[in-house]
């Protein structure tokens, strides 16, 4: 799991085809899994920095140490999994309603 502290991404898939297509476009503050971080299989979108940009990396098993042995391990399960389901439901709904340059906008 990374963090953005600082800079423009792109997360994006290449089609059979090729070509480029853009899931979604995060900047600071947050955060940037690939969609198999927590189940651990290769992620299918590619990542690409738009800025310079400063990214913490946190490893899963770091996440997972915390989760079973801090006692606030539930709390930060629980808000890592509303922050991932939030985010996946805005791109679905962002990349359904708007183009590309509205989303880059």
């Amino acid at each position: 799991m990374n963090f953005i502290i600082k800079g423009l991404v792109r997360t994006y898939y290449s089609t059979p085809e090729g070509y480029g297509k853009n899931l979604n476009f995060l900047m600071e503050n947050d955060t940037l899994e690939g969609y198999s971080f927590f189940n651990k299989n290769i992620s299918l979108a590619n990542v690409q920095c738009l800025e310079d940009c400063e990214i913490i990396q946190v490893p899963l098993e770091l996440i997972n140490h915390l989760i079973e042995r801090d006692k606030y391990g539930y709390e930060l399960a629980k808000f890592l999994a509303e922050r991932y389901l939030s985010e996946l439901t805005n791109l679905i709904f962002e990349n359904d309603n708007h183009s590309v340059l509205k989303r880059y906008q």
